[in-house]
């Protein structure tokens, strides 16, 4: 029997899905810094952002898998095959993320505070290596739970669970059907039922830590979405309706920021992750008003840097409160009645989580934006490195193929 091979369907960067990816992004590192203050108003609960993630790689994820789905008719692939695509997944991630921990690593080692000499500057390697092995959030990487850049549990989590799911959806396609919506539910099902519990990504549930268990129940309803994107992506529905869905969509970004932002830890908190797949599903199918306003050229590169956001805002926020203190000791020194000196000393009277009188008070929007100010330079000037040294880099490995290709020429023209 001859097996009918499907063309791949040809899919388009979608934009408006960096934006989102670059406000969660936003959201993750203001959740972090606001652990720093004695009082916190704005994440009491913690972040939706990495459920945004999570759900996000599991569309993405199906995404790609059913286009080697398409090329091989339908057919499943050979363990063999499926073992070397998860196998790729997992390389592809390290590639992207190994070059920036690093590249970070070396940035925070010559400025980061508390580092000064060489027994402080040891230490810290030697807890960072965790980091580079991508261990943060396993036994091996636990460290007391203490870890130099403890968000990166969420990329170990997240290539872990990716790994086993790529295999699963290379053999299991089809059955990946009905197995994804249910690891969903159950995943996050049990995660409602312990909403009393503080579930930090180190603390054992079964078998598995909870940042785990977490990444394989929200990546499942990822691809679960997936499959639901493939039934409505070629529908063309009219106008009124393409207005009408655009008001959904304005409701489901109203109920999802009052999910996240103020609300106390509750069994609520987990009605966020339906309007998180409504969003995604939206930004895919681009038949909101919304969604293509937001796929522009700005979005996407957004979007690129949010990576590498990801990785320094944990420890930048240290970095921040050493900067903003010894600004204000040079501002407070002999300042001139009416100087601009005064000016930006009562300007940052409020920052810090201390007020002028030095009493706790909350993050303020001060706060929050010169620490993003320098979250977003940081992360530019992260890529940017990492973007020369690959360009340095294959200019490198092309100059030595270049002789290798030439040689057999000049062989062929001595005979």
């Amino acid at each position: 029997m001859k097996t009918i091979v499907r063309p791949a369907r040809k899919t388009r960067r979608i934009s408006s899905v960096e934006f989102w990816r670059f406000v969660f992004t936003v959201m993750v590192s203001l959740y972090h810094f606001e652990l720093f203050f004695m009082k916190k108003s704005l994440f009491p609960s913690g972040s939706g952002a990495v459920e945004f993630f999570f759900v996000l790689a599991g569309f993405l994820l199906g995404l790609s898998a059913e286009k080697r789905h398409l090329a091989r008719g339908g057919l499943p692939a050979e363990p063999k095959a499926a073992a070397d695509r998860a196998l790729d997944f997992a390389k592809n991630k390290l590639k992207a993320i190994v070059p920036i921990v690093l590249c970070w690593l070396v940035i925070h080692l010559f400025v980061a505070p508390g580092l000064e000499g060489f027994k402080g500057k040891l230490e810290f390697l030697m807890n960072a290596e965790w980091e580079v092995l991508l261990l943060v959030g396993t036994p091996f990487g636990f460290n007391g739970g203490f870890a130099p850049n403890i968000p990166l549990w969420f990329l170990t989590s997240l290539i872990v669970a990716g790994y086993v799911y790529t295999y699963l959806m290379e053999r299991h396609y089809d059955r990946m059907r009905f197995l994804a919506p249910v690891i969903g539910v159950l995943g996050v099902t049990l995660f409602a039922l312990k909403t009393t519990t503080v579930l930090d990504h180190n603390i054992a549930v079964g078998c598995l830590t909870a940042g785990t268990l977490k990444a394989f129940s929200e990546m499942a309803l990822g691809i679960a979405l997936f499959f639901l994107y493939t039934r409505l992506r070629e529908k063309k529905p009219k106008l009124w309706l393409r207005l009408l869905l655009g008001l959904l969509e304005l409701y489901v970004i109203y109920r999802l920021f009052t999910l996240i932002i103020g609300r106390p830890a509750g069994l609520e908190n987990y009605k966020r992750t339906l309007y998180i797949m409504i969003l995604i599903l939206f930004s895919f199918l681009r038949i909101t008003p919304l969604t293509k306003v937001l796929d522009n050229p700005f979005s996407r590169l957004m979007g690129k840097i949010t990576l590498a956001m990801y990785v320094c805002h944990y420890t930048l926020i240290t970095l921040y409160f050493t900067l903003l203190q010894k600004v204000k000791m040079a501002l407070m020194m002999r300042p001139k009645a009416g100087s601009w000196k005064t000016a930006v000393y009562r300007f940052l009277g409020d920052t810090g989580g201390f007020d002028q009188k030095f009493r706790a008070i909350p993050m303020s929007w001060k706060d929050a934006v010169i620490y993003l100010l320098l979250l977003l330079i940081c992360a530019i000037l992260v890529t940017l490195v990492i973007f020369l040294l690959g360009m340095l880099i294959r200019g490198i490995k092309g100059r030595k193929k270049k002789p290798e290709a030439e040689a057999p020429e000049q062989a062929e023209s001595a005979e």
